[in-house]
């Protein structure tokens, strides 16, 4: 009789609800990150083009023949610094989000700051201080696209955030002209990283939200395949029960019906040899017969106990 236990199933509920889940969410937040990518790299472009628009229009609103004026000996609060620097106070007063505006020249290769809207600072009534910068400012690390606009005469903005002896900045820059079309200097717009990063932080906010209800979709889904592969397994194993009983079954009927053969051969062995008997008992009297007919009866019921308890 057969009696092995059933074999393992190939079924493994959690290792499978592990892997889905886990690969689901690794789509999920590729997905995402790659949408969050994109998506501040268009607000970042928006950024720099609203800063290149504002550098133009403050390079638009410098008088270049009067900026020609300002040398390093002219004290901040003259008059020509306050006309000079007036349009573009304005400008800055209209915009809340801007940090600094202000006119670079380059002057025996070094760059310098000229105007600067910081030094009305106290006009502006802003939560963050602005720092005063004098006339005829050295900088100390110029942004490379500032140089690019100072070199190459065009409209440039930050690639990204930069830092300089101010803080950390986005910028934007457009070069100014006097009445005979000479390239003066140039206009700066700086942006803080924390009003940069006031802009995008809805689509930190947006990623961040989508990433965790991915992780939850992930946990769920895997949760609920778990689940059913458990009923799938518990039928497996139901069924290989089942079969393994059958088959058991089956092995206990062939090996009756192989003991019955057996026991049928030998009552038929015994039939020829009783006819043998038989025939010598015609020929010598009737005490083989008698011993003949014990011996049987014995044979008999031995046969039928065997065959009852099988």
């Amino acid at each position: 009789m057969i009696n092995t236990p059933p074999s393992v199933s190939k079924i493994r509920p959690y290792q499978e609800g592990l892997i889905a889940g886990g690969c689901i969410l690794l789509a999920a937040l590729s997905c995402i990150w790659w949408i969050y990518k994109q998506a501040y790299s268009a607000q970042s472009r928006e950024i720099a083009n609203e800063l290149r628009d504002i550098a133009s229009i403050a390079a638009k609103l410098t008088d270049g023949d009067l900026h020609k004026t300002l040398t390093s000996s002219t004290r901040i609060d003259t008059g020509e610094q306050q006309k000079a620097s007036a349009p573009l106070v304005k400008l800055h007063q209209a915009l809340t989000e801007i940090s600094y505006i202000y006119t670079v020249v380059e002057k025996d290769g070094a760059v310098y700051f000229v105007l600067g809207t910081n030094s009305s600072a106290k006009k502006y009534h802003r939560l963050h201080p602005l720092l005063p910068s004098g006339n005829m400012f050295i900088c100390e690390k110029p942004d490379p696209a500032l140089l690019a606009a100072l070199h190459e005469g065009r409209v440039h903005a930050s690639n990204g955030p930069y830092r300089d002896e101010f803080g950390l900045f986005m910028s934007g820059y457009a070069p100014f002209y006097d009445s005979r079309g000479h390239i003066v200097g140039i206009t700066g717009v700086d942006m803080s990283v924390n009003e940069f990063d006031s802009k995008i932080r809805a689509l930190r906010i947006g990623a961040l939200s989508a990433m965790a209800l991915a992780a939850l979709f992930s946990f769920i889904f895997g949760a609920i395949l778990v689940r059913a592969r458990l009923r799938a397994l518990a039928f497996d194993l139901h069924e290989k029960l089942a079969e393994d009983e059958l088959k058991r079954m089956n092995q206990q009927l062939i090996e009756q019906n192989a003991a019955q053969l057996v026991i049928g051969e030998k009552l038929r062995q015994q039939e020829a040899d009783s006819r043998k008997l038989a025939l010598i008992a015609s020929h010598t009297g009737h005490a083989v017969l008698l011993i003949t007919h014990n011996f049987l009866k014995r044979f008999r019921k031995k046969c039928l106990y065997i065959v009852n308890h099988l």
